[in-house]
């Protein structure tokens, strides 16, 4: 496993594995899609940036959320009639979802159409075995 960078916190070193996605979702679709999957609850995801490209708008929400019970939510947005770039950026430190959760994407109803890339990275939470770090 190659860990991407490794950070000092509290004197402690914590490692950033880069889990970074991207994909597309179809005007027609309006299911939740998975856009990070999770597996191990001593991990946490940390988002730094999300970038959606939008080719067919709708007045329908957008929602990147973890996946867990409430779904934190961590960009939001609307695209009315307005095609084009949608960005979120978080910067070095990123926002953190909760210990265990992925990241999906939430469609309020069909009508938007776009491509996504998700720069995302993957942390240990919790005192691991290096077999758990690798799972």
């Amino acid at each position: 496993m190659a860990f991407n960078k490794a950070v000092r916190n509290r004197n402690q070193l914590v490692r950033f594995e880069n889990v970074s996605a991207q994909g597309e979702v179809a005007a027609a679709d309006s299911a939740d899609a998975s856009v990070v999957v999770l597996t191990n609850a001593k991990f946490a995801l940390v988002v730094r940036r999300i970038t959606c490209n939008v080719y067919t708008a709708a007045a329908q929400t957008v929602t990147f959320q973890s996946d867990g019970a409430g779904g934190d939510p961590v960009f939001t947005f609307t695209p009315g009639t307005v095609v084009g770039p949608y960005t979120i950026d978080y910067g070095e430190l990123g926002y953190q979802l909760p210990a265990g959760e992925g990241l999906e994407i939430h469609l309020a109803a069909a009508g938007n159409g776009f491509v996504y890339v998700a720069e995302v990275y993957r942390i240990p939470v919790s005192t691991m075995t290096p077999e758990q770090m690798n799972a």
